[in-house]
């Protein structure tokens, strides 16, 4: 099955990522996203291969975690050797690399606010490790800070509306 759109994007992304993806899908758009459109047991990196190959563009989540993952440079380095319609979605205010900076992105960070990581304490009810015990032990975890449902629902139309104009020029066969 061909899709339109590639989705790259870091796994530590995903709670952004996702519901974006799945506004995208709701206007019909059929968007190829490794955690939901590779099936079990299959050859994974082979089906990655294949998505980018039949797809008619190239959506790359930019920010920090994304530049620092070795999939999402090996998927975009395969866009670009195939020659497909590559379009950044900024994120963040990590830089793009010279390989990238000369396709037009989408800012979504006035939209978004700037995708980042805080540090938050997490508790574990002791109960839960110790029988009989009764304090939380806190855990520091870093999690990113999403932004909420409504945020999310006008972030994604900003993309739809963007994507909108880049399928003007595609045709059917792109």
């Amino acid at each position: 099955m061909k899709r339109e759109i590639f989705i790259s994007y870091s796994r530590r992304d995903t709670a952004l990522v996702g519901p974006l993806v799945s506004v995208l899908r709701a206007t019909g758009t059929d968007a190829f996203q490794d955690i939901d459109s590779i099936p079990p047991g299959a050859r994974w990196q082979a089906v990655i291969v294949t998505a980018i190959a039949s797809c008619k563009l190239f959506l790359l989540f930019w920010c920090r975690h994304a530049a620092e993952s070795r999939s999402v440079t090996q998927e975009c380095e395969k866009a670009r050797a195939l020659g497909k319609r590559l379009c950044p979605l900024l994120i963040d205010s990590t830089p793009l690399p010279a390989s990238l900076s000369e396709y037009q992105w989408i800012d979504l960070r006035a939209v978004i606010g700037n995708h980042e990581e805080r540090e938050v304490v997490r508790y574990t009810p002791v109960r839960n490790i110790l029988p009989g015990a009764s304090q939380p032990i806190g855990e520091r975890v870093t999690e990113l800070k999403v932004p909420n449902k409504s945020d999310l629902m006008r972030v994604g139309l900003v993309v739809w509306g963007e994507l909108g104009k880049l399928f003007e020029g595609l045709g059917a066969d792109a």
